[in-house]
């Protein structure tokens, strides 16, 4: 998949994304302990998107009138005075018609660098009916917004974890193979049980929170 989007858009949003990249990469996204995994996954699907953007020139009939230029600022277009602004809406119309997995994870991502309480469901979810042991970054996403701004979504992810044991054959068995998975996939599962339970995620001890 290739994006076309004004070079400018592009550079703004590579400087955007260097940091947190570079970051994830030296296992130093947060400044203090949390899960290395989820950044990786960030990290991976932010170059992901980089990787995949086409840049072409600020007065490409598609987005000219977005970029125009003029010597006094009232009068410039929104996306003269601030470039980067572009990218996101870009992203996510590109990604409402085609669906493409690259945009998702990029959007997703963005979610969980912001600390967005829903931490990305709405672009999760239909992963789970493609694949239920995407479930795993379901449960990543709502640690990852506990652990970077101190909000616990264990409502949204209790919700979900209710309504998805309607729509699952067997919600356990999705845990049990999830579990099987992977060190990191087996703690996502034991998470998940536990909120299922009804536990708070703030009170489960993962060492990337102060226990409650």
């Amino acid at each position: 998949m290739k994006l076309a989007a004004p070079l400018t858009a592009v550079d703004a949003y590579r400087q955007k994304m260097a940091d947190p990249i570079a970051r994830a990469r030296r296992g130093q996204l947060l400044d203090w302990p949390h899960d290395s995994l989820t950044a990786d996954r960030i990290a991976d699907a932010l170059d992901a998107m980089i990787a995949a953007l086409d840049p072409v020139p600020d007065d490409d009939p598609r987005w000219a009138h977005s970029f125009r230029s003029d010597p006094d600022p009232d009068k410039q277009s929104t996306y003269a005075q601030s470039p980067g602004a572009f990218m996101g809406p870009h992203i996510e119309a590109h990604f409402a018609q085609t669906g493409d997995d690259v945009c998702r994870w990029a959007i997703i991502s963005e979610d969980w660098l912001v600390g967005q309480p829903d931490f990305g469901l709405p672009f999760l979810e239909p992963l789970i009916d493609r694949d239920p042991l995407e479930l795993r970054w379901v449960v990543a996403g709502a640690c990852w917004i506990l652990t970077s701004s101190g909000w616990d979504p264990t409502v949204n992810l209790a919700g979900f974890l209710a309504r998805l044991a309607g729509k699952l054959p067997s919600l356990d068995a999705t845990l049990q193979a999830m579990a099987s998975a992977d060190p990191h996939a087996r703690l996502m599962a034991d998470i998940a049980r536990s909120v299922s339970g009804g536990s708070k995620l703030q009170s489960i001890d993962t060492g990337w929170w102060p226990t409650q």
